[in-house]
């Protein structure tokens, strides 16, 4: 236990001692996805490429949908049907994006745009109080994990049609909704905090399709803000967790075997910063992910080029309430969206 406060400590201080620099590469300007007030944050997937749809909640709590296209926005589209959490979206990579939700009643399910129209919400029958994660899985399917009432990491795949049997995983408690990406090797893996000998720690799973693979703990200590992200690379994601000490820290799943021996382990990446991480892909294997700072409230980013992290940028100058939720925009090319302090949704693109 010495030691792990010990290398926290010191990758605290490295991260502190860290200069950021201003805007590099990323938009001198936010532009505005409309003047509609929301709650919580976005959800944003890019269907193909040079587009982007994000999906958060307005303040009538029913999900709002925006595209980015051409370099501009198309505004709010409201959809009928009460939500109750933030969206989780993912593309099939068919063109189709599945949000996944929890509804008034308690209960996860999908809103589905089938490239032309957004559809109905369609009822997992898995109920949750917390967001759930969705990822695509392979190709015209999706996979959506979530917390259960009972505390169990469950989940389903969603074909765009129906629900697949839920599957629900054994031996740990979790205590957050799971973070979950895809591996790009029809796989997804998902984090989160649980209890293991009456001790919150970090936790892993891996879906494999018809099942978990079993939950791994990984050294550190988590307070919230897991989540995972793909990196484009066969078998290979990234996961991210705010420590207690404000910190986030990354972690990569180097693919192979699933054994804790097969993450590099934590890096910190942050200092003082929000709960909430997010990241996009730039190109195979390279990701930009993005933070909110909380001395300044601003955005701040960093590039991971699958070895290294580079400097740790500042990125816009109007403060940011919620976010940020980032998205692959294009080769070279990621688009995150955060909440001004007027409630209204803004975005900038880089690196």
């Amino acid at each position: 236990m010495k030691s792990r406060i010990t290398l926290c400590l010191v990758a605290m201080f490295a991260v502190l001692l860290l200069v950021p620099a201003s805007w590099a590469d990323w938009g001198t300007s936010f532009k505005s996805l409309g003047k509609t007030p929301t709650i919580g944050d976005a959800s944003c997937v890019s269907p193909a490429s040079g587009q982007v749809w994000c999906a958060m909640r307005n303040q009538q709590h029913t999900m709002m949908v925006n595209e980015f296209t051409s370099g501009a926005w198309s505004g709010w589209t409201n959809l009928p049907g009460s939500i109750a959490s933030n969206p989780s979206c993912a593309s099939d990579q068919l063109g189709h994006i599945m949000c996944g939700v929890v509804n008034d009643q308690s209960s996860m399910g999908v809103i589905e745009f089938d490239g032309t129209n957004w559809g109905a919400f369609q009822d997992s029958g898995i109920v949750t109080s917390l967001d759930p994660s969705c990822s695509f899985y392979k190709k015209g399917k999706v996979f959506c994990a979530v917390r259960s009432v009972a505390g169990a990491l469950t989940g389903s795949l969603f074909d765009g049609t129906a629900w697949a049997k839920v599957v629900t995983a054994k031996g740990v408690t979790i205590t957050t909704a799971p973070g979950c990406a895809s591996d790009s090797n029809g796989d997804v893996i998902c984090e989160m905090l649980g209890m293991v000998n009456n001790l919150q720690v970090i936790e892993v799973n891996r879906f494999i399709g018809t099942k978990w693979e079993g939950f791994l703990t990984l050294p550190g200590n988590g307070a919230d803000g897991a989540t995972c992200t793909s990196l484009g690379t066969k078998g290979q994601v990234a996961c991210f967790i705010r420590a207690i000490n404000t910190v986030i820290y990354g972690d990569q799943f180097k693919s192979g075997t699933w054994t804790t021996t097969n993450w590099t382990g934590f890096v910190a990446l942050t200092s003082n910063s929000e709960q909430k991480s997010s990241c996009g892909q730039v190109s195979s294997g390279s990701i930009a992910c993005a933070f909110i700072n909380q001395s300044d409230s601003l955005m701040y980013a960093r590039t991971f080029d699958g070895t290294n992290w580079g400097s740790y940028l500042k990125v816009g100058t109007a403060p940011s309430i919620g976010g940020p939720s980032c998205s692959g925009l294009s080769s070279g090319n990621v688009l995150c969206v955060v909440i001004g302090t007027n409630t209204q949704a803004q975005s900038v693109t880089g690196p």
